[in-house]
């Protein structure tokens, strides 16, 4: 809901999908406020595409999920994409923002992790154009290593899903990939 506000003190409220912004400005400048809310995101766990795998006998059942990682940092693309294929996802790598906008847009996989600060195209710019062309058919998940509100808000705003700080506990990742 835009443009609600006023310069009388009513608040003015943007809405950010999980993030809920309010903003009072008053004709005293020192006086207006701007507070940054983090709402509760339900999770779609309606999303079949995936097929079925076992981890180990007696284990939950989980998906194989099809998968580009976004990272410009070699070790961490490769240990994070190594820990995936480990549980049986399908992992497409990109080390840069401009190649990983195109194997996104290309591949059009299930999910999408892409860290915030790369080179050419920040995460940002490729979650806003991602949901631009596939709109909610991908799940984004933002990798950074900030972990503000106000940066788990903007990453919201541009489109991602959830916001992951670096070093993320793979367990939480992992438990991500099964919830679509």
């Amino acid at each position: 809901m835009k443009g609600a506000g006023s310069s009388f003190g009513f608040p003015s409220i943007t809405d950010l999908g999980a993030c809920l912004e309010l903003e009072s400005q008053q004709e005293n400048p020192e006086r207006s406020r701007r507070y940054v809310y983090e709402l509760s995101a339900l999770l779609d766990a309606t999303d079949e595409r995936s097929r079925v795998i076992a981890d180990e006998p007696g284990s939950a059942v989980r998906r194989s999920r099809r998968i580009v990682l976004v990272e410009d940092q070699d070790e961490l693309r490769a240990s994070v994409s190594a820990l995936l294929q480990h549980y049986g996802h399908r992992v497409s790598e990109a080390s840069d923002g401009v190649a990983g906008l195109a194997r996104i847009l290309d591949e059009r996989p299930e999910f999408a992790i892409v860290d915030i600060g790369l080179r050419g195209l920040d995460g940002y710019h490729i979650a806003r154009r991602v949901r631009a062309v596939l709109g909610s058919s991908i799940r984004l998940i933002a990798s950074t290593g900030h972990g503000l509100a106000s940066d788990r808000c903007e990453a919201l705003a541009a489109g991602f899903d959830v916001h992951l700080v670096k070093p993320f506990d793979f367990a939480v990742l992992e438990a991500l990939l099964q919830t679509r």
